[in-house]
């Protein structure tokens, strides 16, 4: 068994080598890893392409909502939007008198 000692601690320190010969295409894993390295290179530069076009985009999302003419819909919006107002401050004003009546209780009592 000593006799074997030296040529065990030789293929020990192969078998970190070991997976180079599992018989696996390196250079197609190699090939498939380089397109997918180029594809999304790829995409940066379209991405950068169009980067511009993208933040008008968003700046101008709104406008696209509504079909051209139709102020209706811009009208309503508006109204909406005033009527919400209108109850915000109708609550506001609620709350406000409940916290007098809250403080005028206590100083009765």
């Amino acid at each position: 068994m000593a006799e074997l000692e030296p040529r065990v601690l030789g293929l020990r320190a192969l078998l970190v080598d070991a997976f180079l010969l599992d018989g696996r295409n390196h250079a197609a894993a190699s090939q498939a890893i380089a397109a997918s390295i180029a594809e999304g290179e790829a995409a940066r530069r379209e991405l950068n392409r169009v980067g511009a076009a993208r933040q008008t985009l968003e700046n101008t999302l709104q406008a696209l909502r509504f079909p051209p003419g139709a102020s209706g819909a811009l009208d309503a919006l508006h109204e909406q939007r005033q009527a919400l107002d209108r109850e915000r401050d109708r609550w506001f004003r609620t709350r406000e008198a409940l916290l007098e009546l809250t403080q005028l209780s206590d100083a009765v009592d």
